[in-house]
């Protein structure tokens, strides 16, 4: 098998996710389009001469595959297949059928829950490549992105110097996680919804009844500033209070105020409210404990627990989770029943770049189904 010389293997023009030197991502194709897509090119080592001229193959050095990803989600679809030389020059190309890209992107229902994003391949590489700023020459070697995607919240950061108080806590934990996601993906469009949620249809829903997992909840209280965070007011028992305020009565009533990032299920406590016993008179409001809500959530962490991805969203039943999805109800989305898959019917009939953002719409159709796209509440 060929290897790449020791000076194309350095190169600045090819950012590898192998070893050998040969398996690299070329930094000369990456282009984020207006569309939110990212054409992208990777070289690989010869793996067959099926479907090539012996002329081609005899000239042929690399495989070299073109295609679209959409960064956001991982999906992505091959465009074309080319042979280079050994100067990286065209031998021969062949373009990927419209069948071929259809089988890439038409995914059931267990290819679907199968699939994470982001992972540690070729096309994370690509994205974090394409976002990773160039020298102002256009020359100067990007800074290499990490041998793999980082999106867990630093706790420890934080915890070193921890903010006064719980909302700052939770904004502080949510910029962590745009500032990992912006290194490989850039902005979603916005989605084409109703700028504001009727009255009316909130009325409904609030008649609707609650589920379990909620009785505790104030649904009334639910508020969406139309970013993906929601709050919502519950009941909250003694045993959760940390260090009970020495002026409120012990019969007090305890309320906490969640804060919830509605696309990977960050939950962070960060108001609680006491009010009389008799009357409901608020007597007390005080931020949530933050360093016991930092240990808890490292510990959570620890063991794989407390939050989903952007892609499939919850896995699983949890408060978070059903607040979520009756906010993003109330912005008009609908109940998802039915385990997500991209149908083919729903794809559209063109190869390409229409193809894959008729897959993209289908994963935000699915995924407004838990993150609301609508102010819900008062501000």
């Amino acid at each position: 098998m060929a290897h790449a010389s020791q000076a194309d293997a350095t190169s600045e023009r090819w950012g590898r996710f192998m070893g050998d030197g040969i398996h690299a991502v070329d930094r000369d194709r990456l282009k984020l389009r207006a569309d939110g897509l990212l054409e992208s090119a990777s070289r690989y080592p010869r793996t067959s001469s099926q479907g090539w001229t012996a002329e081609q193959n005899a000239r042929g050095r690399y495989e070299y595959l073109e295609r679209l990803i959409d960064c956001r989600s991982g999906l992505y679809v091959d465009t074309a297949l080319l042979l280079l030389d050994p100067d990286h020059r065209p031998v021969a190309r062949r373009d990927q059928t419209y069948e071929d890209q259809l089988q890439q992107i038409a995914l059931r229902q267990d290819e679907v829950a199968s699939h994470r994003w982001p992972d540690t391949s070729e096309i994370w590489r690509a994205c974090a490549l394409a976002m990773a700023p160039r020298g102002r020459d256009d020359s100067a070697q990007a800074p290499e992105p990490g041998p793999e995607p980082a999106v867990a919240y630093d706790y420890a950061a934080i915890g070193d110097a921890p903010p006064a108080d719980a909302r700052t806590l939770f904004e502080r934990l949510r910029a962590q996680y745009d500032q990992a996601v912006a290194c490989y993906a850039p902005p979603l469009p916005i989605p084409k919804t109703a700028a504001t949620a009727s009255r009316r249809s909130e009325r409904r829903s609030r008649s609707a009844p609650a589920e379990d997992s909620l009785s505790a909840f104030d649904l009334d209280s639910l508020r969406h500033r139309g970013d993906g965070v929601i709050e919502a007011t519950s009941r909250a028992s003694r045993t959760e209070v940390e260090r009970w305020p020495q002026d409120v009565p012990e019969d007090a009533q305890v309320e906490q105020v969640l804060a919830i990032d509605c696309r990977n299920g960050l939950t962070v406590p960060i108001e609680q409210r006491f009010r009389a016993a008799a009357g409901g008179a608020e007597l007390l409001r005080r931020s949530a404990p933050v360093l016991a809500t930092l240990t808890r959530l490292a510990q959570q962490s620890s063991y794989g627990q407390g939050g989903w991805d952007e892609w499939l969203g919850p896995r699983s039943p949890s408060a978070s989770a059903s607040l979520c999805k009756l906010a993003a109800q109330r912005c008009g989305a609908m109940a998802q029943t039915a385990a997500f898959e991209i149908d083919p019917a729903r794809l559209s009939s063109e190869p390409g770049a229409p193809l894959l953002l008729s897959a993209r719409a289908i994963w935000l159709d699915y995924r407004a189904s838990f993150v609301p796209s609508c102010p819900i509440g008062e501000r």
